[in-house]
């Protein structure tokens, strides 16, 4: 999962979410978590106490954070390049938007051209993570309930055009 993107544009800043944030996410059994970001933001993981798998001081390039995606059955991210390198690779990415989005995701759709395995999960009212959260803990619950061995049936549900 990715929390956060750089800072070096002030627009950046509405995309991130603070990781405390996410703690309806930590509450679901059966679910692990790796953290898929670099950076400041990534110190936030001392501040949760959660229990969040951290390989990314592994991956010293975008080749060893593929390798590293490769391995997970889902990537939860803000917009960030993790994000478009998981769509890239086919994996399944559930990526938070925030409100005022970039023209690449569009408008009123939660599916992607560039990117036939991503679900966005958009803002409704700006600034509302909250509720972003709450609608990808939803769909993650069912997915635990339901299992990752059927991936076709899933990946349908979310991902069909």
């Amino acid at each position: 999962m990715v929390w956060a993107s750089e800072n070096r544009y002030p627009k950046k800043a509405l995309w991130n979410i603070r990781l405390e944030h996410f703690s309806p996410l930590f509450r679901i059994g059966g679910v692990s978590f790796v953290s898929l970001r670099k950076g400041e933001a990534a110190n936030q993981l001392g501040e949760t106490g959660w229990n969040v798998l951290e390989w990314m001081d592994e991956c010293n390039d975008l080749l060893d954070t593929a390798a590293l995606i490769e391995q997970l059955d889902l990537v939860i991210s803000v917009d960030t390049a993790v994000a478009h390198l998981a769509g890239a690779l086919g994996k399944p990415v559930w990526m938070l938007n925030c409100f005022e989005s970039e023209w690449r995701w569009m408008l009123n759709r939660e599916d992607s051209p560039w990117y036939p395995t991503i679900k966005i999960f958009r803002q409704r009212k700006p600034g509302d993570w909250d509720e972003v959260v709450a609608r990808v803990a939803s769909a993650l619950k069912i997915r635990c309930k339901d299992g990752w061995q059927n991936k076709s049936s899933w990946q349908g549900q979310f991902f069909s055009s």
